[in-house]
């Protein structure tokens, strides 16, 4: 099975390495198994319109994620897993509507069992 490709930029040395501690637990957790794809995401203390972060679909396997990390740990994090369900809705081509009411179902549960894990 392929591994994906993770490039983090932005943010502090600290940030980046909790986005990839997040990434990889929410990729096992999510039980990705189209895992042949590219993902950037960017950290950016720089507010931006009215939303804390978005999940792109670039091309063919490749997504960027965007997450303001003006905000507390836990809230950016659970933006992160938030736009970590909408990857495995674009990796796997399972939709409901506009994948919204999954994405926020299951942001708050999926951080709570993140932060009881001791991954970060």
């Amino acid at each position: 099975m392929s591994l994906p490709t993770i490039d983090i930029t932005g943010g502090l040395k600290h940030q980046r390495q909790a986005a990839h501690s997040v990434t990889q637990w929410c990729i096992e957790r999510l039980k990705f198994t189209h895992r042949d794809f590219y993902v950037k995401i960017v950290l950016s203390a720089r507010p931006s319109e009215d939303h804390y972060g978005y999940c792109q679909e670039l091309g063919k396997c490749k997504y960027k994620i965007l997450v303001r990390t003006d905000q507390p740990m836990r809230q950016w994090i659970m933006t992160l897993v938030h736009e970590l369900i909408h990857l495995r809705q674009y990796t796997h081509n399972e939709w409901e509507g506009d994948g919204e009411d999954e994405a926020w179902g299951r942001q708050e549960e999926l951080t709570d069992e993140l932060w009881a894990s001791d991954v970060l």
